[in-house]
């Protein structure tokens, strides 16, 4: 039961940091276009020859780009957990079976 839990932890902190992400980066879109408009103001080329204003536009994205990893990170432990919860219950799910206990695949 307790490898079960670990893999639902996972599971469960990958889609919060991936509902995080996406509304920090919607946010981060909103704080993007008030930059834009405030900053740039029609003249593209100079804005893009101006490093800080670069950095600022971006800047709003990076609290999204951190949760999109974490969660990443975290559903990729979650199916390698879960590919090896379910090759260790399928294997003694096989044994269960031939002595007819009728168990078979079911968590313990």
């Amino acid at each position: 039961m307790d490898k079960r839990q670990e893999i639902k932890k996972y599971a469960v902190k990958a889609r919060i940091y991936r509902f995080f992400s996406l509304v920090l980066a919607a946010l981060g879109f909103v704080i993007f276009i008030a930059i834009y408009i405030n900053s740039v103001e029609g003249n593209i080329l100079s804005a893009l020859r101006n490093p800080v204003t670069i950095i600022t536009v971006i800047f709003p994205f990076i609290p999204a780009a951190v949760l999109s990893f974490m969660s990443a990170r975290n559903e990729k432990k979650f199916n390698e957990q879960w590919q090896a919860y379910k090759a260790t219950q399928s294997g003694s799910g096989s044994t269960a079976s031939q002595s007819g206990s009728g168990t078979a695949g079911t968590p313990e």
